[in-house]
């Protein structure tokens, strides 16, 4: 007969990489060590469906508090602080694109960035699809890709008001987005 023994000692440094007390099953293998590879087998699946990482937050969801827990002990290690994620487990998350720091890389965007980069996305389809040419923006042939090129311009003409992130103009200035002859070149920031 098999049974698990759950034992809530806590090490010094609070919790744990699963964000509890450490379990350990009768034959001396981390019950955690299973949880672990349990919820990354679901990011993995999460992945699949939403295309990225950055699972919405939901205190209820057992996936987003344990991505928010790597994304904590990821940071204590970086701060030379006692942390329980190891370098297999970074390299494991690194190998799916998972965003250490939501907000500041580019791969980890709000609900409103991931809408922006997925008109990128067909933006810079169209003009592989196209041979370069730009969706229409005259009035009456304006598609809605036409429009948010025009949007892009005139954010990117804003400067300090611009919505447009530092990021999202080097993705433009990557594939050669003509900003237009009114186009005012911003200052590269760090």
């Amino acid at each position: 007969m098999q049974y698990n023994v759950t034992c809530n000692h806590r090490r010094k440094g609070g919790n744990n990489a699963e964000g509890v007390g450490s379990d350990f099953s009768r034959q001396g293998r981390p019950i955690l060590a299973e949880m672990w590879d349990i919820r990354f087998e679901e990011l993995v699946q999460f992945k699949g469906r939403a295309g990225d990482c950055l699972v919405p937050k939901n205190e209820t969801n057992p996936l987003y508090v344990w991505v928010t827990t790597q994304r904590k002990q990821f940071q204590l290690l970086k701060s030379r602080k006692h942390s329980h994620i190891t370098l297999a487990r970074i390299a494991r998350l690194d190998s799916i694109g998972f965003a250490w720091r939501v907000g500041k890389d580019p791969s980890a965007l709000s609900q409103r960035q991931k809408g922006w980069k997925r008109r990128f996305e067909e933006f810079k389809q169209y003009l592989h699809d196209h041979g370069g040419c730009y969706p229409a923006t005259t009035k009456g042939k304006a598609t809605s890709l036409g429009v948010w090129m025009m949007t892009q311009r005139t954010q990117y003409r804003k400067e300090e008001k611009s919505a447009l992130k530092q990021w999202q103009i080097q993705m433009l200035d990557d594939i050669g987005f003509d900003w237009g002859p009114k186009a005012k070149k911003k200052e590269t920031e760090s």
